[in-house]
């Protein structure tokens, strides 16, 4: 027992260094096989050789695939780095015209409230000179009754020219001062 044992552990190692097509010729005894046997394990070990190299193209073929998406995504990648750089150059455009708006809008604001100081400042002056022009208005009045009372005391009509005169180049004084403020 004890030899057949060996015997078989030395044609395992014999086997193992060969073929398979060698081995499917040979029968457990070291003799060949009959033919039948032989095709049928050579077909055997073609379909291993087939399912071998069939496995080797498939990681070749998946290669292939992840290879293409790669690429795909990189694709995507340059799209979407484009697309970044086209927006970011849109943001600073509108940055820009921000700044600038926001400026034209300081501007604006700027002299409207320059123009509503020199309308208040307007509206100062024309209250003052409302208050003057009533002011006249009451004088001249009271000037006009009393110039009428007092030409109706004098006897001779020749004076009351004189009167009217003076009269007139007061009023006419005081308008030009008035025209001058």
């Amino acid at each position: 027992m004890f030899a057949r044992t060996t015997r078989e552990n030395i044609k395992q190692e014999d086997s193992e260094d060969e073929s398979p097509q060698a081995l499917s010729a040979r029968d457990g005894r070291g003799g060949l096989r009959d033919p039948v046997e032989s095709s049928r394990l050579a077909l055997v070990g073609q379909a291993t050789q087939h399912i071998q190299t069939r496995a080797s193209t498939r990681p070749a073929r998946e290669v292939a695939k992840l290879n293409a998406e790669i690429e795909m995504l990189k694709g995507r990648i340059r799209e979407m780095e484009r697309s970044e750089k086209r927006l970011r150059k849109q943001m600073a455009l509108r940055g820009e015209l921000l700044k600038d708006t926001k400026g034209e809008r300081d501007e604006a604001r700027t002299e409207c409230l320059k123009a509503e100081e020199a309308l208040e400042e307007r509206g100062l002056q024309l209250e003052a000179m409302t208050r003057e022009a009533d002011r006249y208005r009451g004088w001249w009045l009271t000037d006009y009754y009393s110039l009428k009372v007092v030409l109706g005391l004098v006897p001779n009509k020749k004076d009351v020219e004189v009167i009217g005169a003076a009269a007139h180049s007061r009023f006419a004084t005081y308008s030009a001062a008035l025209m001058r403020q």
